[in-house]
């Protein structure tokens, strides 16, 4: 019961204040689509993934790993690991 109080009480933190990087633990954080994770070869421009950006560490948090991403990309597409 305690543990489902806690998480209750975490997920209102994360509406009301920000969601916390999963790096330094800041509630400084946006929420987009858009962050740079690959490069599509054919068209010759980046393509994103969905994450968490931090203001305070600069880093982004991604929703899904990396090798789940890959999967997910056409032939011409490639991610970048480091991203």
């Amino acid at each position: 019961m305690k543990e489902k109080i806690l998480n209750l009480w975490n997920k209102v933190l994360d509406y009301c204040i920000g969601e916390k990087c999963e790096h330094c633990g800041s509630r400084s954080t946006h929420r987009q689509y858009n962050y740079t994770r690959g490069y599509n070869e054919m068209c010759r421009q980046a393509i994103g993934d969905r994450g968490i950006f931090c203001y305070k560490c600069f880093k982004v948090s991604w929703d899904r790993p990396y090798e789940e991403y890959v999967k997910t990309l056409p032939e011409w597409c490639r991610g970048y690991p480091n991203a």
